[in-house]
């Protein structure tokens, strides 16, 4: 079986046990939190991964190509662990220091407070960051799914003992733990153990310079998911934003697919473009392609299928629900495209309009939902994301002539389900999923 095949397989696997244990939680806790409650625990949820957005200081995607390439990993990996510590030490301070400046309600300052130690843990990253330039997700799957497990059974039984907000907030601070502890065991004993990490100034700078565009483009992308939750808080009612978050909890539940098939084939995609040009431009359209036909079938699915999903799943009181998630369903297809598109801009080194597309998107976003939010609530929300995701993903890149070509491919994604349909079509995707490094 090819490493491509291999990383998909075991990538699929660990998000497929994730998904299950995702989904379970977010109609339990939403069935017994009820719209209000729900809402105010998405968006301290949503708060809390913004500033670990920041945290990850842009780097997951340079450090990712330069293990897959390097043949001094420690190096890379020392360098990139001062960096790491440094970006998580300013998202705790901004993370609990702007909320005590604009004096939030206690019951939400307990919730961040909870939350902050999150931040830390996403330092589990870095050994995550080598085994999936080696197209290891083994360890990955271990640790997290061991984490996911044990939050699910944390948290149904803090619905059987009918806890609070709080608890829940606990329950995911302890599967972030579980996670980071299980993958740091696993890099001492079948990675790079940390006693052989280096630091090494010049390697901080070069990585520094490469990530700052992907850091910015990275919060601009958590910024227009996730600022829908904290502006309908404050533009609409809490009734709102609970239905709002459990449409898009259900609707960014599929978003790992994207994930599976793009680190898988990144490291491959890499390596291919110093080689063959021919092949790395064929992989390329096989990977748009694919991305697209699978977010087709899944906005498909969700749109049609939203008025009975809501109701079912979540209860009758969440019926409201539907629209959004019909309209979210189109939002995760062009999800899915995006994700190609920003890892096109990493193996491309243009990393720089990253930039200027996610900060449009984000404009867009949020000036669409001032006009929107206030008139048509949840449902205005989620029209301001897809308008706003399609501006980022198609409009934007198009009249960048550098990043025209990577426009082009997301444009030809949305038909990818065609594409796949013809003979070449399914013969490249194939030969895709087949290439091993």
């Amino acid at each position: 079986m090819s490493s491509i095949g291999k990383a998909t397989g075991w990538g699929s696997l660990q998000h497929g046990i994730r998904l299950a244990a995702g989904l379970i939680t977010s109609i339990g806790l939403a069935r017994h939190l009820g719209p209000d409650s729900f809402g105010a625990y998405q968006s301290l949820l949503s708060w809390a991964l913004f500033f670990v957005a920041l945290s990850a200081g842009g780097l997951q995607s340079v450090v990712i190509q330069r293990l897959a390439i390097s043949h001094s990993p420690e190096t890379i990996l020392g360098s990139v662990f001062k960096l790491r510590l440094a970006w998580t030490g300013l998202a705790v301070l901004l993370c609990t220091g702007i909320p005590l400046a604009l004096n939030w309600p206690q019951a939400d300052l307990i919730g961040v407070a909870i939350l902050v130690p999150v931040l830390a843990f996403q330092m589990a990253d870095l050994p995550d960051y080598l085994f999936q330039s080696r197209l290891e997700m083994k360890p990955a799957l271990i640790s997290r799914t061991v984490g996911s497990l044990v939050s699910l059974a944390v948290m149904g039984l803090g619905i059987l003992l009918d806890q609070s907000v709080w608890f829940f907030l606990v329950a995911f601070a302890l599967e972030q733990f579980l996670g980071f502890f299980l993958i740091w065991i696993a890099n001492q004993k079948s990675g790079v153990p940390f006693s052989a990490w280096r630091f090494d100034s010049g390697v901080a700078l070069d990585l520094s310079r490469a990530a700052w565009p992907m850091l910015i483009s990275t919060i601009s992308l958590v910024l227009y998911t996730r600022i829908d939750l904290v502006m309908l808080k404050s533009l609409s009612s809490a009734e709102q934003t609970g239905f709002y978050a459990a449409s898009s909890r259900l609707s960014q539940l599929w978003t790992f697919v994207p994930m599976i098939l793009v680190n898988a084939a990144f490291p491959l995609l890499a390596r291919t473009r110093q080689k063959d040009s021919q092949a790395y431009a064929q992989q390329l359209r096989a990977l748009f392609s694919l991305l697209g036909a699978l977010g087709l079938v899944l906005a498909l699915s969700l749109s049609i299928g939203a008025p009975w999903i809501s109701t079912l799943l979540l209860g009758e009181s969440f019926r409201p629900v539907a629209p959004m998630l019909a309209i979210q369903g189109f939002v995760a297809l062009c999800y899915f495209l995006r994700t190609g598109l920003d890892r096109w801009l990493v193996t491309e080194n243009l990393t720089r309009f990253s930039l200027i597309i996610h900060a449009g998107t984000a404009l867009t976003n949020i000036g669409l939902n001032f006009i929107l939010v206030p008139r048509l609530g949840g449902s205005g929300a989620a029209i301001a994301s897809l308008a706003a995701m399609s501006f980022g993903l198609v409009v934007i890149p198009l009249f960048i002539p550098a990043t025209r070509p990577g426009g082009l491919q997301a444009l030809r994604g949305t038909l990818g389900l065609f594409h796949l349909m013809t003979a070449k079509g399914r013969r490249a995707c194939v030969g895709l999923l087949r290439s091993g490094g």
